[in-house]
Formats: structure tokens, sequence, C-alpha cells
């Protein structure tokens, strides 16, 4: 997924790229979604702290996919997972190393980074700004 990204921002297909960088967020849902670690922590701790690690270290890898794209966002992630400047300048290769944040790595909880719209301010939007 992140090789298919890479390749479409090269080669300036942003709509593509957009898609496929949704496509890796997807992903990550999933992972967490089918691992379940508020469930795995009751059977498994250390296995739910794998689990864990490896979604902090989806966070910093969606962070550097997403900085082309929204770049305040990516630097929020980056701040709050407490990287240095030489990890906030990986490349996405390198991110896909779901291993690299090791245990023990402190980090803080962002506030919420993008607010979902409900149906009552689509509406709203649409009114004020003349959509469809």
């Amino acid at each position: 997924m992140v090789e298919g990204l890479r390749s479409h921002l090269k080669n300036m297909e942003f709509r593509k790229a957009t898609e496929a960088l949704n496509a890796l967020w997807s992903a990550g849902n999933q992972y967490i979604d089918i691992r379940a670690p508020w469930t795995l922590f009751k059977q498994d701790k250390a296995e739910a702290a794998v689990v864990i690690r490896t979604c902090i270290n989806l966070i910093r890898l969606y962070a550097v996919a997403s900085a082309p794209f929204i770049p305040s966002t990516a630097e929020q992630l980056f701040e709050a997972l407490q990287l240095t400047p030489a990890e906030r300048q990986s490349t996405m290769t390198a991110a896909t190393d779901l291993t690299i944040l090791k245990a023990g790595r402190a980090f803080e909880v962002p506030p919420v980074l993008i607010q979902k719209i409900d149906d009552d301010r689509v509406a709203e939007l649409k009114a004020q700004y003349g959509g469809d």
C-alpha cells in the first residue's frame, strides 16, 4: 500500500494518492478492530501490549504518509508521539517498520485531530456555501 502511495505521489496522481492513503488508514482500522486489544488485554496482557505498540507505530506511519496532504495534522501526531527531528523525516518505506517505536516510550494522546461532520452540519454547510 505504501509503495502504491509513493508511486502515485511521484507521478502526481493526487486523487489516486489520496485513495491509497485512505486505504492505508482503513487497513490499520481493520487491524485494531480484528486484534481488539481491549478484549485481548483480559486474556493476554503481553500480546495486547504488542498490538498497542503496533498501533502506535501505525500512527507514526500515518503521520509520515499524511504529511504531504495534511502537514499540520501530521505535525500534531509527531508531537504526540514525541518523535525526534530525525524520526519525523523518515521515508514512507522506513516508516513501515512497525517495531521502530519500542516499549516504554512516552507519548501523549492528542485531542481529536479531525472532526466527523454529521448530516446536520453537512446540510448547514451546503446551505451556507451552496453545494450539492
